[in-house]
Parts: C-alpha cells; structure tokens; sequence
C-alpha cells in the first residue's frame, strides 16, 4: 500500500481544544431515537462512572503517550469489543461492537474528561483523532486497528497516512452529523423515506456538507413519488 505523507498543520485553536461547550446531550438524544431513553440514561452513568476512575488515573502516567496506550486498551477490553461496519453508538452499551464514527466519539468523550486535546479527522469513508502532545508530537488514534496499530506517534506539522483521500478536520458536531447520515442510508436502503428524510435534515443541521444534502434531496425525492403512487 502506497504511504503518502501529507503535511498538515495539526494546530487547529477552534477545533483541536478540548472544548467543555460540545453537545454531548445531542448524541443522547441520537441514541434515545434508536433506543429506550432509560437505557440512554443508564448508558451515560456508567461511562461517566469509567471516565472519572479514566481521569483521575491520568496524571500517573510518565507522559501522555503512556496514557493514551493505557486508555485505548482500556476501551477495547470494556467497550470496542467487535468491528462491525453498521454499528452505532449504543450498539457500544448493548452488543460492544461498534465502527470508526462510535469509536471515535466513545474516545473523544474519554479524552475531553481527562483533560486532553484531540482533533478528528475524516477522509472519504474513515474518521480518525490526533491528540497533540506536551512533547510537541502528535498521536493518531485508530480505533478500529484493535490491539495491532493504534497508536502512531507523528512530528506536529505532519500525518502519515495510507490512502486517505479528502482528508479534513470536522468537529464533534460534525461527527454527530454522521451518525445520522450513518441511519439516513440504513433507512432509505430499506425504502423508509420518512425516517431517511428525518435522518437526513438533522445530519445536514449538524454537517453542512454536500453528501447529507444529497441524501436529504434523494429521500425527499423517492418519499414524494411513493406518496404520489399511493394516493393514486
């Protein structure tokens, strides 16, 4: 596989901070339309509970690297147990299999409450996170390469990446945009063009992007000519 090293500027002040302001409630609220909303509640608890305990065990470490190996094994042992390509975030708290989107997510929430910055990445058809170092070194978290690579430390200015193509920077709200987008596509696939419609304006209302406009056009398009053919 051809390795392309593609120099980006890691620094991102709005985006890579680890921010107190990010709308966590709202992946809740995206798993509580898939699910009970008591289990929502319960799921939240027991995270919270493991990313205290996560926290307060941060400082111990001898540098942020050892941490981060600590914690991504961590996860995988109690969370990210099975690949699957069509998870979702709660299928983490039901099933423990989980894809790069809920990885990525269950990451960033143990990061943000450790403390530590992170910025995710998506290119065509991945999503990934870098965390910036005290060292001045960045290290690429890859969710889904379970106990193999997980963790590659980079220089601050550059990212060593395999094949990625239309690499960019996106916010957690964006990645709650994909969830979304994720359901859209499971629904209109099935031909429900109502939930594929509804899925669709809330992955645009969190990312703006040409893709959820697409499938929000399309939805829209097929639920019309359904509703036509029936009320013929």
């Amino acid at each position: 596989m051809k390795l392309l090293l593609l120099c980006i500027l890691i620094f991102f002040p709005a985006l890579s901070k680890a921010q107190n302001n990010l709308v966590w409630e709202h992946l809740w609220q995206f798993s509580a339309s898939l699910a009970k909303q008591e289990y929502s509640s319960v799921w939240l608890q027991k995270i919270e509970k493991d990313a205290i305990k996560i926290s307060n065990k941060c400082s111990k470490f001898k540098n942020e690297a050892s941490f981060l190996r600590y914690l991504f094994h961590f996860l995988h042992r109690k969370y990210l147990k099975t690949y699957e390509k069509n998870a979702t975030w709660h299928h983490l708290f039901q099933k423990g299999t989980y894809n790069c989107v809920s990885g990525v997510a269950l990451f960033a929430y143990f990061l943000e409450k450790s403390g530590l910055s992170y910025q995710i990445y998506e290119t065509e058809n991945h999503v990934f996170l870098c965390v910036p170092t005290q060292e001045g070194t960045n290290i690429l978290i890859e969710t889904t390469a379970f106990f193999t690579n997980g963790l590659q430390i980079f220089q601050a200015n550059s990212l060593l990446v395999s094949d990625f193509t239309n690499l960019s920077a996106i916010s957690f709200e964006n990645l709650i945009g994909i969830f979304y987008y994720n359901e859209a596509v499971k629904a209109y696939e099935k031909e429900n063009f109502v939930a594929s419609l509804t899925y669709a304006n809330k992955a645009y209302r969190f990312y703006p992007c040409d893709r959820n406009k697409k499938i929000f056009a399309l939805s829209k398009e097929r639920l019309e000519k359904q509703v036509a053919f029936i009320s013929k």
